[in-house]
């Protein structure tokens, strides 16, 4: 399985549609889940389930009747016209560069509210500091950020980005300055208690879950 034109299961992006290119024929991918590397997910349960017995329709509709796991990309949308992606179960650098290639596929303009990445060890100024120069080099208008390393994270991303000494000053920072066509991917790790940005945001009215 995978994106090669020699996988048996293939992922295929096109026009703005997903499938999957298989022994069994094509399969239309209606994923709730974002993210290339999801639909890449997909396209290994569909091969395990093709080797399995498992029909394409089965597959098609299984794969459709996937849900996000709280706090991992679950997309909020509200009337006025911005989106906010939760993916504040937690964070490492590979995740994190996952969900900014999510935030980079939205039409829109792209804000990063981020905490500390814990656990890294001795390279975490050097991780927290390529993660705001990669956030920058993807699109990333706007940084807000709180926690001790994302000091490092603002520094390195440079105009736009603004660092806060508490998670309540970086939350009404945030939700004076929202505004619609806005795309906010929220994340840090568990530690940081980043849901509560997110709680904060889908307490204004016109908050709804992505469809």
């Amino acid at each position: 399985f995978g994106v090669s034109a020699h996988a048996d299961v293939r992922l295929v992006d096109e026009n703005g549609e997903s499938r999957l290119e298989t022994p069994a024929g094509p399969i239309e991918l209606r994923l709730a889940l974002p993210g290339r590397h999801n639909r890449i997910n997909a396209a290994a349960a569909a091969a395990v389930a093709i080797e399995l017995g498992v029909d394409s329709a089965a597959i098609r509709t299984g794969l459709a009747a996937v849900k996000p796991v709280p706090g991992r990309l679950n997309l909020l949308r509200t009337q006025p016209g911005w989106t906010v992606i939760d993916d504040t179960y937690n964070a490492n650098p590979a995740s994190l560069y996952s969900a900014l290639r999510v935030l980079s596929d939205l039409q829109g303009t792209a804000w990063l509210v981020l905490g500390d990445m814990k656990e890294l060890g001795g390279g975490s100024h050097k991780m927290h500091r390529e993660v705001g120069e990669a956030a920058k080099v993807m699109g990333v208008a706007r940084l807000f950020a709180t926690g001790e390393m994302t000091v490092y994270t603002v520094d390195s991303f440079g105009e736009g980005a603004e660092h806060f000494e508490s998670r309540d000053a970086l939350i009404a920072a945030l939700l004076e300055q929202l505004r619609p066509g806005v795309n906010c991917l929220v994340k840090g790790s568990r530690s940081m208690g980043m849901e509560a940005v997110v709680e904060a945001i889908a307490r204004r009215p016109g908050m709804r879950e992505a469809s």
